[in-house]
């Protein structure tokens, strides 16, 4: 018995429900895998006190404290600088008009961006 054109699509289509049927049961079953492993791995962080959380957060607590002391001191050598009139940069030496600027550069109320002299951050 000859397959006619229509059997060949219904059997195509069939056979290509089932394999999408099959790799999004695969998938399912991957997904399900993978948050069965992390919630028995919470649960076994929770049962020895979670040790990692906390020693994430007194090193972010720690790194947080020496960022705001590098601050405050940027700001205090900020406010300096502004403060102390015979402060002159390099770029500037020889330099008293208003509309001077540093070579290459722009003076700014934070100083001199883009500059020759430009300290990197």
């Amino acid at each position: 018995m000859a397959m006619t054109r229509r059997t060949k699509i219904k059997y195509f289509a069939g056979a290509l429900i089932l394999s999408t049927a099959f790799f999004l049961g695969v998938l399912v079953h991957k997904r399900d895998a993978i948050q069965r492993e992390a919630i028995q791995s919470c649960l076994k962080d929770l049962e020895n006190n979670c040790p990692g959380v906390f020693r994430y957060a007194v090193m972010l607590e720690t790194e947080n404290s020496r960022l705001n002391k590098r601050l405050a001191e940027c700001r205090k050598e900020a406010k300096g600088w502004k403060e102390d009139a015979s402060f002159v940069p390099e770029a500037f030496e020889g330099c008293r008009e208003e509309s001077c600027q540093p070579a290459g550069g722009q003076l700014n109320e934070r100083g001199i961006t883009g500059g020759v002299n430009t300290p990197r951050e």
